[in-house]
């Protein structure tokens, strides 16, 4: 095994936890994870296995602490599918937006049992972006699929939605901000009032 040399002189074992594992692993005790960074393989991975093993180890509620500024919609609906198996076994989850959830990271955050918001905190909603290529057809293709992924995404933020005064209470509009370049930005007091956070 080689040892990585230090600047201080001393020698560190890459294979021995790190500070920041050695936090994690002192949350994860406390039944609370973090989704702190783009939603990619790695990361969506390593949380999901964090899930799983919340839902081996009891019942008690989870939270989830969230800053990302979103990423890849399959692997947030790696996540999403991990977290909803939790919520179907009996454990209420808290999705706590500490910073932004933004696009996919939004999303997750609303197919939580409760959604809690910090001051200065924000939710951003966006359209579905793709990259297309291959014969003619693949274009129509593409279009077609992200329509599809678009309507799904707008009925996880309109299950949310407790306030039908609100104009997230209307699936044209929900639908219109999801196929939208443009960013939409909602900040704890709206998202309050939408019913779309709980605190």
């Amino acid at each position: 095994m080689r040892n990585e040399a230090c600047p201080f002189g001393e020698h560190v074992n890459p294979h021995l936890p790190t500070l920041e594992d050695r936090l994690r692993e002192q949350a994860m005790s406390q039944r609370v994870l973090f989704l702190d960074g783009e939603i990619e393989q790695s990361l969506a991975g390593i949380v999901c296995l964090q899930i799983e093993a919340m839902r081996l180890t009891g019942t008690a509620p989870l939270r989830i602490i969230i800053n990302s500024r979103g990423g890849d919609v399959a692997y947030g609906a790696q996540l999403i599918a991990a977290l909803r198996e939790l919520i179907r076994s009996g454990i209420e989850v808290t999705a706590e937006v500490r910073g932004d959830a933004d696009s996919m990271a939004a999303i997750i955050a609303c197919c939580c049992s409760r959604l809690e918001m910090n001051q200065l905190s924000r939710l951003m909603f966006h359209g579905v972006a793709g990259l297309t290529w291959g014969d003619v057809q693949a274009p129509e293709a593409e279009r077609q699929e992200m329509d599809r992924l678009t309507d799904e995404l707008v009925e996880v933020v309109f299950g949310r939605v407790r306030n039908p005064s609100s104009r997230f209470a209307d699936r044209k509009f929900l639908r219109q901000i999801l196929r939208d370049k443009r960013p939409t930005w909602i900040g704890p007091l709206e998202a309050v009032e939408a019913g779309i956070a709980d605190a």
